[in-house]
């Protein structure tokens, strides 16, 4: 095993002897044997360990990793769990990604271009079925990686192409001391029913299925590269991509091929991990009839305005400001808006943006229009809603569309309409605008 591992470095260029590696290590079989045969290949080894405070055996192991590294003269790191609920959501991929997140900061800490991780061919199978079965991208589908590049750290797998059975042989030949986390004996986890059930199952009817999934993987691996050329020119030619997310046109992306559009948004969307379910909802609002959709969707917001969709990662500011006029001054309204309340000039107001009002009626209110709120017109009531989508105002706009109300009334829509029971212009001694950025509204 120690010359194949060997072998897989030599055939990625990777010169051992000026490696500064972090090695994950919880003190399982599959991390001691790959930390052992680091050792023996001369690596510079920083390790990090995971104490996750879940099991009686952790203090035990954390102070069996402390001692081996002090007595082998190994740089280590240990982060505990104590602290951190993960008592929501799954706690083994939240688990995961805390680990992953460590290793990475003493990565950066060390100044150690690498981080070499125990996962074995086991590891891989156990992770294509769960992905296969909650649906996945062509490239999640095809695998973990032996190796890949993150923030210039070279995240490496050697053992990957390793059965778990070869790994514990060579623990047992070379006298390797681990432990058993008794969790993974557990059918709690889907990962743990999928290694318990379906895997010794299928080596029962294809005893050689380890060579066939490796020869099958390196099949997905080509096939993802060249769906990724497409859905990476897709993603230029169509997509205005920005670190608070993306915007693109509907026909533009409906014109793709469908496999295509599940393609590209399982990418754009990757941090989020959506399923293949997930990634299909957010296709049917963008194929919905309707011309307007603002929807909250799992961490992100979907909008759609007519033909023009975009996926906000960051939160959308929804909320319902106002503030009470009743005096001429500057009232500010929220980090955005402020309303500017002043005498009354002879100057004929032509349009909606500013409202001439009088003084004796006040206080009023002015805020962001609800949607149950409706207008007195000359030809009767009209829904507020239903003046912004007759005059085709895009959704975004709608939510920082701004009504003046006295006792519930809406007397007015800022920019868009008047109610009949507004006080008569020529009772007005003050004016009412409301302001954005200092410029009128």
């Amino acid at each position: 095993m120690k010359i194949l591992v060997r072998k897989f470095f030599d055939n990625y260029n990777l010169k051992l002897e000026d490696m500064k590696a972090v090695v994950g290590v919880s003190t399982g079989v599959d991390s001691m044997v790959l930390l052992t045969i680091l050792e023996e290949l001369g690596l510079e080894l920083i390790v990090c360990h995971v104490n996750h405070k879940k099991r009686l055996a952790s203090e035990q192991e954390e102070q069996f990793i402390r001692d081996y590294c002090n007595k082998k003269n190994i740089k280590l790191y240990v982060k505990s769990l104590e602290d951190i609920d993960l008592t929501k959501g799954n706690f083994q991929d939240e688990a995961r990604s805390i680990r992953l997140d460590f290793f990475k900061e003493v990565c950066l800490k060390e100044n150690a271009k690498y981080l070499i991780l125990g996962h074995h061919l086991n590891d891989d199978i156990e992770t294509f079925f769960m992905r296969l079965f909650r649906g996945s991208s062509i490239e999640a589908i095809s695998g973990i990686k032996e190796i890949y590049y993150e923030n210039n750290i070279s995240i490496i797998r050697p053992l990957l192409k390793f059965t778990k059975e070869e790994i514990l042989t060579f623990a047992k030949v070379n006298n390797i001391v681990y432990y058993e986390d008794e969790s993974n004996t557990s059918d709690d986890y889907t990962r743990n029913r999928i290694r318990h059930n379906i895997i010794p199952e299928i080596f029962l009817e294809e005893p050689s299925f380890n060579k066939k999934f490796i020869e099958f993987k390196d099949m997905m691996e080509y096939s993802a590269k060249i769906v990724n050329d497409i859905v990476d020119d897709a993603i230029r030619k169509i997509f205005n991509v920005n670190t608070s997310g993306f915007i693109f046109e509907k026909d533009k992306f409906t014109a793709l091929d469908s496999f295509i559009q599940k393609e590209v948004l399982f990418k754009l969307l990757f941090n989020y991990k959506f399923s293949k379910k997930n990634i299909e909802e957010i296709i049917k609002y963008i194929n919905s009839s309707r011309s307007n959709l603002f929807i909250n969707y799992k961490n992100i917001v979907f909008i759609k305005e007519y033909n023009k969709v975009s996926i906000k990662f960051d939160d959308f500011n929804d909320s319902v400001s106002s503030v009470v006029i009743d005096a001429i001054g500057v009232y500010p309204i929220d980090e955005k808006y402020t309303v500017s309340v002043s005498k009354k000039n002879n100057v004929f107001l032509a349009n909606n943006s500013k409202i001439w009002y009088n003084s004796k009626d006040l206080p009023v209110i002015v805020r962001k229009y609800e949607s149950g709120d409706s207008i007195s017109l000359g030809f009767g009531t009209k829904k507020v809603a239903r003046i912004l989508i007759d005059n085709k105002i895009p959704i975004t706009q709608r939510k920082n569309t701004f009504v003046l109300v006295k006792d519930d009334e809406v007397l007015a829509v800022f920019n868009h309409a008047r109610s009949i029971n507004l006080t008569p212009k020529e009772e007005c001694d003050i004016v009412i605008t409301l302001k954005e950025n200092e410029n009128d509204y």
